[in-house]
């Protein structure tokens, strides 16, 4: 009584059998459909074979709900009763794949469970590093490469220097910069490259003899040389979590007074194309530091914003610190191209004057 009511439950799960060309294999399979799997991990699907040696191969035939063409797997033996079909763990990943079960002998084929026009489907439970990378896509629009390139002046005002005042439009500076990203999308999320161009001027002021005097004159420059550098960088982003990740970058460039390197970083709480939360510096020598602290959101289609604040001596690293508030629009000319402009508000320390930045950017994305 037991294995009648074994065997009548096990045929409740056997499909009819279709047959393909003339001579058909005599092999019988029971098979129990998976009802779910994890996804990232191999998956095990048993069948129970009779008469296995009368047929070249039992198979499990397998693909992505929906996509591509199905893939093959053949059903080893597990036990003394039982065979495997092991779908590997790349292949298994939400929401799901579709299978069905055959064998084949001399060129004839038995449909056993499911067929291609009516596949069995099991769903993929879980999250994968393929899925992951999916999501992380998505967030660039399906482009892992881009080409920024920006421009910005900035003028810092007025100040006091003893019992005098520098003189106006004499504290300035402007850069350039070309970089690259290219987003691989994985705990290591992303590498940069870059290259950059950074010129400035000495404020002056008028001292008690009427000679124009360099406010804070940096260290070795003369004969009319500004503070300035030309230099590059190398960059890599880790994403440690969905809404934690941070840079990591190296400078190296060349000023009017030689070679110079420097460092840089910022940890970032929010999704890297999203609403984020940004805090970070630069050191690079012979033209001084940079602190910020930047707060970007997208809640509006094509209109991505940003509002940071800066703390910066740069160009001139022997002058007072420079407060820097900026706001930042951005425009979705296309889900490939992005231009972004920004204006801002300059003050020095013990300023009598304040100064305006502007700055603009143009994002390429392939």
């Amino acid at each position: 009584m037991k294995w009648f009511l074994l065997a009548t439950a096990a045929l409740l799960f056997v499909a009819p059998t279709v047959v393909f060309g003339e001579d058909s294999p005599s092999v019988t399979v029971y098979h129990l459909p998976s009802m779910d799997l994890r996804g990232g991990e191999d998956a095990h699907i048993y069948a129970t074979v009779f008469d296995d040696w009368t047929t070249d191969a039992a198979y499990l035939a397998y693909r992505a709900i929906g996509a591509g063409e199905f893939q093959e797997v053949q059903f080893k033996r597990a036990s003394a009763a039982d065979f495997v079909a092991i779908v590997p763990a790349h292949a298994v990943q939400p929401p799901g794949i579709e299978y069905y079960v055959g064998s084949r002998n001399d060129g004839a084929q038995r449909l056993h469970y499911a067929s291609p026009d009516a596949p069995h489907t099991v769903v993929v439970l879980g999250e994968t590093t393929e899925t992951r990378e999916a999501l992380r896509l998505a967030r660039h629009n399906g482009m892992r490469s881009t080409f920024e390139l920006s421009g910005e002046y900035a003028n810092y005002g007025r100040r006091a220097v003893d019992s005098f005042e520098t003189e106006s439009n004499t504290d300035w500076m402007w850069a350039s910069t070309l970089q690259y990203r290219y987003r691989l999308l994985r705990t290591l999320y992303e590498i940069a490259f870059g290259v950059g161009v950074i010129r400035g001027h000495q404020d002056t002021y008028l001292d008690a003899d009427g000679a124009r005097t360099t406010a804070d004159p940096v260290t070795d420059l003369g004969d009319g040389r500004e503070p300035g550098m030309n230099y590059g960088w190398g960059q890599v982003t880790w994403e440690a979590h969905r809404n934690f990740s941070t840079d990591l970058r190296l400078l190296l460039g060349a000023s009017a007074t030689g070679f110079a390197a420097g460092l840089g970083g910022t940890l970032r709480i929010g999704r890297i194309a999203g609403t984020n939360l940004e805090l970070g510096g630069e050191a690079f020598q012979d033209i001084g530091s940079l602190a910020f602290m930047r707060f970007s959101w997208d809640t509006l289609p094509r209109l991505p914003m940003a509002l940071s604040y800066e703390l910066t001596t740069r160009p001139n690293p022997a002058a007072p610190p420079a407060n820097r508030l900026i706001y930042e629009l951005g425009f979705d000319i296309t889900p490939a191209m992005r231009v972004t402009g920004r204006a801002g508000y300059t003050l020095r320390s013990a300023a009598v004057q304040s100064g305006a930045l502007g700055a603009l950017q143009l994002a390429y994305s392939f």
